[in-house]
């Protein structure tokens, strides 16, 4: 394209005001000192006066360009159509032939829940686990095992990747001679959600029969079962604890809010990660703690009510972690603080893999 340059500035290339007559280009600067040009929009304008005999010549000039745009619109319109139409065709093709990806098959598949294997007298450090593998019945039936471990007292997890290979490990850890250990499967848990706000007085008994009438229709008293009412005396409201099937779990988390009563309340997803309020660590409560006072905001040894040092932000249970099992997590955060926290969030995704989701 051959370049443009100013008809007042003549060593200079194009600017942004364009004679629709004669293609001259203008500066603004000149524009403003110009005499009969006419504007006719923020880039162009008519210098060739003496072309047009009247003001109804430059009219219809403009209204033939304007017949061009709208006619080049329509035209671009029709074009637009036309891929609408094909990339939709494409789709429906894909869709018929389209192959359920790795992570929704896996999302898809229902959890297999651990096996323990718990002695039922005092035996030594790892003698479970050693008689367990060490039995060739066991290594014959090709059972494919994800996890088998050690865990406290002695007792053994075992984790198969089916239901089918959880049965037959189960059935052939029965045939162990003097194994002395008791053997269960432990269930998968269901999600649980937290009902946040309920200023009505809520009576646990009859309170899961009326969110089944209000949400669910048709759901069953089974689907729904309420754990915790935690009442907020200050605020003068409840927080309620309910455990749900999965698929009415799904519906509640897509719609975001529950019927109660005459209220409509925010709903959250509750992982079920305990936290004790006296060490501020993870999987127990302060009732039946054991540690020593941790605080909450510095990880000092007092109680966080009376910490004297709440700008030096410390998580005691990073810090733990870090010095136990030689993790490298950020303990620059308050314990509670558990979108940050390296450690809610392990305790959060070990809740996830105990709970059904499907």
């Amino acid at each position: 394209m051959e370049e443009a340059y100013f008809k007042c500035c003549k060593t200079k290339k194009a600017g942004n005001f364009v004679c629709i007559n004669c293609g001259s280009i203008y500066h603004k600067s000149c524009m403003d000192r110009a005499k009969n040009i006419s504007f006719i929009d923020g880039t162009r304008v008519l210098c060739c006066t003496q072309v047009y005999d009247s003001d109804s010549s430059l009219l219809a000039h403009v209204k033939n360009e304007l017949d061009l745009s709208k006619r080049l619109l329509v035209e671009m319109e029709k074009r637009n159509l036309l891929l609408e139409e094909k990339i939709r065709d494409l789709e429906r093709d894909a869709s018929k032939t389209s192959v359920m990806s790795y992570a929704k098959a896996l999302s898809n598949q229902k959890k297999v829940p651990p096996i323990i294997i718990k002695p039922t007298q005092q035996t030594p450090k790892g003698t479970i686990i050693t008689k367990i593998k060490s039995q060739d019945n066991i290594q014959d039936l090709n059972i494919s095992v994800d996890t088998v471990r050690e865990v406290k007292n002695g007792s053994v997890m075992i984790k198969c990747n089916n239901v089918e290979n959880n049965e037959t490990m189960v059935r052939e850890i029965q045939k162990i001679a003097n194994l002395n250990c008791e053997i269960k499967t432990l269930n998968m848990r269901k999600p649980r959600v937290k009902v946040v706000d309920v200023c009505e007085d809520v009576d646990p008994v009859t309170l899961s029969d009326r969110i089944l009438s209000q949400n669910f229709e048709s759901a069953s008293p089974d689907d729904l079962k309420i754990i915790h009412v935690r009442k907020n005396k200050k605020k003068n409201n409840s927080c309620i604890f309910v455990e749900l099937a999965p698929k009415l779990y799904h519906a509640t988390m897509r719609s975001g809010t529950l019927y109660v009563g005459w209220q409509h309340c925010r709903v959250y997803e509750d992982f079920n990660v305990s936290r004790c309020y006296k060490c501020s660590g993870y999987g127990h409560s302060a009732k039946k703690c054991t540690n020593q006072t941790r605080c909450q905001y510095c990880a000092g040894n007092h109680d966080g009510t009376a910490c004297p040092n709440k700008e030096n932000k410390q998580c005691t249970n990073c810090l733990q972690s870090n010095l136990k099992y030689k993790t490298e997590r950020d303990h620059k955060h308050y314990a509670f603080e558990e979108n940050v926290c390296e450690t809610f969030q392990f305790y959060k995704k070990r809740a996830m893999a105990q709970t059904e989701y499907n």
